[in-house]
């Protein structure tokens, strides 16, 4: 457990670094490097505080279950995104293949879903909070603040249509 937290802490920063450098998230918080040790150091204290905080409120059991569907949940998301990219982006250079691909995504999607579905209906229900809280912030700061998405905006795509 404690392994799996320190390595939640790693990829935590840098995904909110590269959601602060998108503009989703405030980049004098998020986006800023230690000068020696090259690291999101003010988001590595603030996440660990909060983490910390957390961890000493929530009862184990509980913790878990969301890690554990929050986990699930983003590999069906990244198993569901090769068939959509598949389909979006025919053209997409891909620097290796693997075979049987929509095997090995179909089946990732399904195994994910399944031990999804079998969590209980309050793991669900917190899951359920946090995704709409999330869809919330992303609509009235995310879509506004976002690089990415103004660079994707209708009249900002390449002619290849991609």
């Amino acid at each position: 457990l404690i392994s799996v937290m320190l390595v939640m802490l790693l990829a935590q920063t840098r995904i909110f670094l590269n959601m602060a450098l998108d503009g989703l998230l405030p980049a004098g918080l998020f986006a800023s490097i230690h000068p020696r040790f090259k690291t999101p150091w003010k988001s590595t204290i603030l996440i660990g505080g909060i983490a910390s905080v957390v961890a000493a409120l929530t009862p184990i059991e509980k913790a878990t279950k969301m890690t554990s569907i929050g986990t699930l949940l983003a590999f069906a998301m990244i198993c569901a995104a090769v068939f959509i990219l598949r389909k979006k982006q025919p053209d997409l250079h891909r620097p290796f293949k693997v075979r049987r691909l929509g095997l090995v995504a179909g089946a990732g999607l399904l195994f994910n879903l399944l031990l999804m579905f079998s969590l209980d209906g309050a793991t669900w229900m917190r899951l359920l909070v946090w995704s709409v809280l999330g869809i919330i912030v992303y609509r009235f700061y995310g879509l506004r603040k976002s690089k990415l998405n103004a660079l994707n905006a209708p009249g900002n795509r390449p002619a290849s249509g991609l």
